[in-house]
């Protein structure tokens, strides 16, 4: 049985954690949407080669106003590249935190299940000896096992 992770978090930095999210949310939550899944699809998405292309367009466009057709608003595209810039520096600082929070979950989990899976072939054994007490904490685990077992194996 390996132990992936050995950590302990006190109630109290746990709140903070709380805390500094909610202020977080506060501070965003106003300017931020939330796009339906059928919207999602739609959209054009902005990666490092086609970021570039816009830059390049808002920097001539800037240049260039004798180009800006009536439908074209040159100063939302300003506005939204900057609102853009900035939203990724905020992502590109929580993406390696929110990894990290994953893997600490999943590793955690998987010592969790580990110990399981020891535990209940301990009882396993102890059933085979006829311990009533074993046999009931078995025949409840049981089920639940037989569940677990299909949704956690790896893919």
């Amino acid at each position: 049985m390996s132990d992936l992770i050995s950590i302990e978090f006190s109630p109290a930095d746990i709140q903070k954690a709380f805390t500094l999210i909610d202020e977080l949310r506060q501070l965003l939550e106003a300017q931020l949407i939330t796009l339906p899944k059928a919207q999602r699809r739609k959209l054009l998405r902005m990666g490092d080669a086609n970021e570039q292309f816009a830059v390049k367009s808002l920097e001539y466009a800037g240049q260039l106003s004798k180009f800006h057709p009536p439908y074209f608003n040159y100063d939302e595209m300003k506005k939204d590249m900057t609102a853009y810039q900035q939203l990724r520096q905020l992502q590109q600082r929580l993406v390696p935190l929110q990894a990290a929070l994953e893997d600490t979950i999943m590793a955690a989990g998987s010592d969790i299940l580990s110990a399981s899976h020891v535990f209940y072939r301990v009882l396993k054994q102890a059933a085979q000896m006829n311990d009533p007490d074993a046999n009931a904490a078995l025949d409840d685990l049981k089920k639940r096992f037989e569940l677990s077992e299909r949704s956690t194996k790896p893919k």
